[in-house]
């Protein structure tokens, strides 16, 4: 590879491609490429780098203080695959002179590597007086496509200020169809209800409701700011993801004070199964 690879591989059955049908790995690296390959016998059947000219990847952003990802950082998230459309989609983090960053959302034909839908397409968003730095954010959630829509989520890099946010793009357009944020209008200068899981992406239920976990503060009562939570969010309809519900830990205080964060993982759905059924049967 070109880069570390931090997005998990992706493995995709029968893929028209190289003369035949193949099974194919889609791997992407930080250095903002994606490779092709064979999953048998290891022909590369295409590597694209998606960086533009008199750009590079991004670098991190915490100058060395957290170190999170040294020394680029490119596609961090892991992809979707739709195998509807036979489209692998995909988040780039780039920058200019160390001065103007970019993050953009990428769909690609998986046989032969080329954008589609008109992408890429740049990644911006405002909600509740917060605005999308792509700079200090970081896609780590894997990309969840549901029911058409393609759910990225954000966090900010090593609890440097930045908010979690929720951004959803229709799938065959790559338009922008409703934007959430973990923390409108809160300002501190360490942790701000971002999105990590580890890398785990966004979950959703079979209504598509989605369920996600947040690290750090803040929370307080009463107010819309959710660190250290687990929220549900209706389905990205109507240009909103409107939220349903929460869970906040009684100890919350104390895991925010001791950066012990409760979105250190992701969120699981259960399949609806008879209580009286073991879960290894549902």
């Amino acid at each position: 590879m070109d880069g570390q690879v931090y997005a998990q591989p992706l493995v995709l059955s029968n893929v028209s491609i190289g003369g035949g049908n193949h099974n194919v790995v889609y791997v992407a690296t930080e250095n903002d490429s994606v490779y092709a390959i064979d999953a048998t016998n290891g022909t590369v059947y295409w590597q694209k780098n998606f960086v533009p000219p008199g750009l590079t990847p991004s670098d991190d952003y915490c100058n060395g203080s957290g170190g999170n990802l040294v020394p680029k950082i490119g596609i961090t998230g892991t992809p979707v695959i739709d195998t509807a459309t036979n489209t692998i989609y995909f988040v780039t983090s780039t920058k200019q002179s160390g001065v103007a960053y970019y993050q953009q959302l990428h769909a690609l034909n998986v046989s032969t590597g080329a954008e589609k839908f008109g992408g890429p397409v740049l990644i911006s968003a405002s909600y509740g007086g917060a605005t999308f730095d792509p700079e200090r954010q970081l896609n780590r959630p894997g990309l969840l496509l549901v029911n058409g829509h393609i759910v990225i989520a954000f966090g900010q890099h090593c609890s440097h200020t930045g908010f979690g946010w929720v951004i959803s793009y229709k799938n065959t357009t790559l338009s922008q169809e409703a934007v959430f944020n973990t923390a409108p209008g809160y300002a501190s200068n360490w942790g701000d209800a971002t999105i990590w899981m580890s890398g785990n992406g966004v979950a959703a239920d079979s209504n598509g409701n989605l369920f996600f976990a947040t690290g750090d503060g803040p929370v307080f009562a009463g107010s819309p700011w959710y660190g250290d939570s687990i929220l549900k969010l209706g389905s990205p309809l109507s240009g909103q993801m409107n939220l349903l519900d929460y869970f906040i830990p009684w100890n919350y205080s104390d895991l925010y004070t001791r950066d012990l964060d409760l979105g250190s993982g992701g969120c699981f759905c259960f399949p609806t199964c008879p209580l009286v059924q073991r879960i290894s049967t549902c």
